[in-house]
Order: C-alpha cells, then structure tokens, then sequence
C-alpha cells in the first residue's frame, strides 16, 4: 500500500466560529428549491407503485474549494429520497460490537466497556416515553463505541457536518453510541440525571469539539468542548509526585542538638534559662532548709523537756524551747528525772515522732522514750511565723519557676517553628528545582525527538503516531444517542468529474461513495450518480464504493467512469480492514 501524507489545507475552525455558522433550516431550504430529480417525478412513483415514501436520509454532492460564479451549476445539492434510514450500516450482517450493562434502575452505577471508557449512571437515571421515572427494573446499556474509520464505515453514522451551506468532514478522536432498553423496547434518558462518561482516545489534542446526533433534525448538535487528561502527562506528574512527595511541616524532622543550637543563637532565650537555673537552685535552698510545721503542745498530755547546756551540748540548742509530749502508750519513769545522763540521742521515727535516747558515759544504762516534739506560747509563734514566711517563699520560687518555664517552653515553640519554616521553605525549593530540572530534562527530550523525527518521511510517521497518546476524555449525556468528540475541517476537491458510467460488477445507476481520510480518523460520504458532479480527493487513504451491501475499491475513473473491484459483503472488521488495506 502507498503511504500519503495527509495535509489538508482547509481552515481548521474553532468551537465559536463553528456554533456561530451552523444554519442546518437555511441550507435545508436551499436545497430543497432545487428543481426535481429523475426519481423525484410522478411518473417514477406510478411505476413503482409506491403511494408515499419516508425521507430518511440526505445526500450531498458539493465542491469545498474557492467560492466562483460557477458554483450554481458546478456545487449542486441533491436530496436523496428512498427507504435508506439516517443512520444507514451498509452490511445488514456486520455491526460494531456494543457492551451491554445490566443496571438496576434504583440504583444506577459505575461500568467499564472493554476498551476502558467508564460510565457512571446515578440513581432513577431512567424514564418511559411519557416522563415516568422507571423504578423497580432493570435496564440494559448498550454502549457501542467507534475507535476508527473502519468502525465509521461499518456504522453507517454520517461523519458530515453543514453549516451555513459548507460541508465538513469530522476528523474524530473517538465516538460513542448510549442506547437504553427494557427486554425490546426502548426507554429515554432522565435530562436531569446524566450519565458522566470518561471515553478513553487514542488522540491527545484539545482542539477537538463535542457533538450529539440530532437524528430527528438529521444533523450534529454542537455541545462545547469535552474535558481531556493526557495519561503520559499525567504518569509523569505520578511519577514525580512519587518521588519527590509534596512536603508539609510535619515532615521537617529536627534534632535536639540542631534545635538547642539554634537556640543558643537567641539573646531572650539565653536570659530566661539563666534565670530558671537560678530559681531552681534558690528554691532548692529554700526545701533544704525548710523548717518542720511546729505543733501547739497539749496541755492535757504529760510531757517533759531536755535541760540542755549550750556550750555542752550545741547539737540540741534547735531544742531549747521544745517540750516532748509522751506518744501513746508512753509513760514516765520519775527515777529517769533525777538521774545526769550524759548523752542525748534524737532520732525522727514514724509520722511526727521521735525516739529520745538517754544514756551515761562508762555505763550500760540506756533508756528510751517515744514523744512528739511540741512548742508553746511565743516559741510556737515564732516558729510558726519562720515556717510560714518559708512556705511563702517556696510557693513564690515555685510560681517563678513556672512562669519562666512556659516563657522558655514558648520561646522555643516559636524559635523551632520559625527553624521549621525556614527548613521548609529550603526544602521545597530543593524540590522544586530537583522536578525543574527533570522537566527541562524530559522536555529536551522531547524535543530532541521531535528534532530527529522531522529527519525523514519514516520519523514524521513515527511522530504522528506518538502523537496518539492515550488519553481519557470527559463529557456528560443527558439523553441516549451517539456523540462524538471530532474536529470539522474543511474539505477542498482536487478534482471534478462528472460521472459518465458507474461499474460495479455490473453497470448501476448510482452508489455510496466514501473517501477514507486514515490519518484523520474521518471519512467523507456522498451519492455518486450517473451525469452528476463527483468530487474526488487525491489526499485520501482509499476511495470505496457501497451498492446493494457490497462493497468494492475504486480502481480508476477514466473520462468519468466509476471502475470498482468489487470485494463482497465483509463478514467481520478484520475482513474490512484487510480489504482496505487500512
């Protein structure tokens, strides 16, 4: 097969400028004050025998170059009126297959097609043909998708777009057929509960516009633009997000040693820890020398104090003014009063007692007595007054000691969170130079290969097919029927014939012809008829023609002469495909 390169030169039209020119009644009109053909004349209805007959279908003859003075005889429109349908496959044993859902009305839910694409269909999406929401039921989807110009052929769908008297051929990045169906009968979309669908595409571009077939109109329904996620941009986003994560507070980790560094730096920090140790160490002092809480001697209890000689005995001045009450079960011996004991020992026992000692130099004789040391009169309000001004002291150290403990705890919240912030920022500018310079690397890459592919015929073709990357497109259906995701570009006819002859096997009046556009993902249609104008186009991958479900490849069109190899009714794509070669 003979390579071509596809280059159309026609104005590629943006979603405005087409929507702003569609005129789909004017150019109704124009062609219908045409004056009637052979077939459209009383005498061919009486010997057909044919009362009525239903317009199903429209067939246009036009030429897409410069407008000129000739163009009233050369760009003829012709209406074709017989029992063909809209949508109109050719082969009525071949069909593109379609998935089919089983979905529960009540419910809705979320489906794959084989090639991918994803529908998402919400609760009580559905309704009968008088408005009723359908509940209670199941509903099959039959979800037909057309990948390529084979699947177009075989469709019989009409890849043509007029507006304002202009034919377009739709070049598609891929089209979709919804239909909704209880056992054989046909159910209707709820407009207000659409179905989303993320169709998967072989092509990549943005330019694309989405259109919905208007079967009753006979024409396609410009919608706007779908949504487009370029999977390779978006693994390579993947792929970086995976490497290089983005980075939050949480993940600046920060030693003690780093942190007490940094707050060594800082003069108020400095000042408050000098003072903490301070404070912990006066309140140490304070604790150290904290005087007992004296107790108020009882009057009732029998008790007894130590006579004690200062110069003697220094060790027992603390317990000048103390008296020691007897602890219970305790009594006085009077014979131990009257004895000199030489040596007084004090030892502090369980809750607030003492175990007393008396004992005599160059003696055995040892007595003890368990008391409680207690105070009376001005002794115990002095001592009461020491321990409290104590208390009162600690409790105040104690106080300070919190105080500039918070003021050190949030002086170092603060001076760590700005050390963080700091890291932070650092860190995601690493970041962001490390993925920049991933970008520029992958981007001189790809141009780089861009670069090499533009060497030879070989690499421009590698390149048209590195430009169908896989890619998901997104778009919603409030109502069942076929849309599409296509560019309209502007076709210009390389050559005019007027046909002279049709060969198909056998000589026939007339026949579906197709120009097969591969590189464009589009086809062109028309009716070529005998003493009509044909336009042909030399950029084309194929020419077929269509006639009585066969189907044949034009050999040659000589002074006029339609010459096709008929090749048969295909029983399968695969057949399709090899016959054309495609």
């Amino acid at each position: 097969m003979t390579d071509y390169k596809f280059d159309i030169d026609g104005k590629q039209l943006s979603s405005d400028e087409i929507d702003k020119k569609k005129d789909f009644n004017a150019f109704h009109n124009k062609f219908q004050a045409q004056s009637k053909a052979f077939y459209q004349q009383n005498w061919f209805w009486k010997s057909t025998g044919l009362a009525s007959i239903i317009i199903a279908s429209l067939f246009f003859i036009n030429s897409f170059g410069k407008n000129d003075s000739n163009n009233a005889v050369d760009d003829k429109i012709f209406e074709i009126v017989n029992e063909r349908p809209f949508i109109n496959p050719p082969f009525k044993d071949l069909k593109v297959k379609a998935d089919a859902f089983k979905v529960d009305a009540n419910k809705g839910g979320t489906f794959k097609s084989r090639f991918g694409s994803i529908l998402k269909i919400p609760a009580f999406a559905f309704s009968r043909k008088n408005g009723k929401t359908i509940k209670d039921q199941t509903v099959e989807i039959r979800f037909t998708e057309y990948k390529d110009v084979a699947d177009q052929i075989i469709s019989g769908i009409p890849m043509t777009y007029d507006s304002a008297g202009t034919k377009y051929m739709f070049s598609s990045a891929g089209m979709v057929e919804i239909r909704g169906f209880i056992g054989d009968s046909s159910v209707n979309l709820n407009s207000q509960k659409s179905i989303q669908i993320e169709m998967q595409s072989a092509y990549s571009g943005t330019e694309y516009n989405f259109y919905c077939l208007n079967e009753k109109e006979k024409g396609w329904d410009y919608l706007g633009k779908d949504s487009v996620v370029d999977h390779s941009e978006e693994a390579f986003k993947k792929q970086i997000q995976e490497k290089y994560p983005e980075i939050q507070k949480k993940d600046i980790q920060i030693s003690d040693n780093q942190l007490e560094a940094q707050l060594q730096s800082v003069p108020e920090y400095k000042k408050r820890k000098k003072k903490k140790v301070q404070i912990v160490y006066d309140l140490k002092q304070l604790t150290a020398l904290a005087p007992t809480k004296p107790i108020k001697a009882d009057k009732e209890k029998e008790k007894f104090r130590l006579d004690i000689l200062e110069n003697e005995n220094p060790e027992l001045v603390s317990y000048k003014d103390v008296q020691f009450e007897l602890a219970f079960g305790e009594s006085i011996n009077p014979k131990h009063i009257n004895q000199n004991w030489n040596n007084v020992d004090i030892k502090k026992g369980e809750d607030n007692e003492v175990l007393i000692t008396f004992s005599k130099l160059n003696s055995s004789q040892e007595v003890q007595y368990r008391a409680i040391p207690v105070l009376d009169g001005n002794a115990f309000e002095n001592a009461h007054k020491a321990y409290l001004a104590n208390l009162n002291n600690v409790n105040k150290k104690r106080s300070e000691l919190k105080k500039v403990t918070q003021q050190i705890k949030s002086l170092k919240k603060e001076i760590k969170s700005k050390f963080i912030d700091k890291a932070l920022i650092k860190a995601k500018l690493d970041r962001t130079e490390r993925i920049a310079y991933i970008q520029l690397e992958r981007r001189n890459k790809v141009e780089l290969a861009r670069l090499e592919q533009r060497a030879t015929v070989q690499k421009i073709q590698l390149q048209n097919k590195n430009t169908q990357q896989k890619v998901t497109r997104y778009f919603s259906a409030s109502n069942f029927g076929v849309f599409n995701c296509d560019k309209a570009i502007a076709t210009g006819a390389n050559k005019k014939s007027t046909i002279t002859n049709i060969k198909f096997g056998e000589e026939v009046n007339e026949a579906v012809i197709i120009d097969v556009f591969q590189q464009a993902n589009g086809i062109f249609s028309c009716i070529a008829m005998k003493k009509q104008v044909l336009n042909q186009y030399a950029n084309s991958t194929i020419t077929i023609g269509i006639s009585k479900n066969q189907i044949g490849i034009l050999k040659s069109t000589n002074e006029g002469e339609l010459d096709f190899i008929v090749k048969g009714a295909p029983k399968s794509k695969a057949q399709l495909i090899e016959w054309l070669e495609l």
